[in-house]
C-alpha cells in the first residue's frame, strides 16, 4: 500500500521545519519534493506544523517546569486545536486524491 498523499505532504512540511532548524535532511527533502505537489494544502500544513512546533518547543526541551502546569495545559489545548486543523487539511488532500480519510476516534478532531 502506498503512503497517502496527505501523509507525504504532512511529512514534507515537517521536514522543511527540521531543515529550517538545522537538521541535515536535504536528501529526504529532495525525495519528498519529487512526490509532493506544491499546493495550498502544503502551505497550510506547513503553517499548522510550524505553530505546533513552536508550542511544543520548550516542552520538548524539558522546560515544562519553567512554564508551569497552567501554561503547559494551555499549550496542550492549543496543540489539540491545531491538530484538528491538521486533520481537516489532510482530509482535504485525501478527498482530492480519492484516498481514505484520516479518522480519529474519541478525539477532538471528530465532527
Amino acid at each position: 500500500m502506498k503512503v497517502p498523499l496527505s501523509d507525504v505532504m504532512d511529512r514534507f512540511s515537517i521536514l522543511i521545519l527540521k531543515w529550517i532548524h538545522g537538521a541535515e535532511v536535504r536528501d529526504e527533502l529532495r525525495a519528498y519534493a519529487k512526490e509532493c505537489p506544491i499546493t495550498d494544502p502544503l502551505f497550510d500544513l506547513l503553517r499548522i506544523n510550524y505553530a505546533i512546533w513552536q508550542l511544543e518547543s520548550d516542552i520538548r526541551k524539558g522546560k515544562e517546569g519553567d512554564l508551569g502546569l497552567e501554561e503547559v495545559g494551555k499549550r496542550a489545548l492549543a496543540i489539540r486545536d491545531l491538530n484538528r486543523q491538521r486533520i481537516e487539511t489532510k482530509n482535504i488532500v485525501n478527498t482530492i486524491a480519492k484516498t481514505f480519510p484520516e479518522i480519529k476516534v474519541k478525539h477532538a478532531s471528530e465532527d
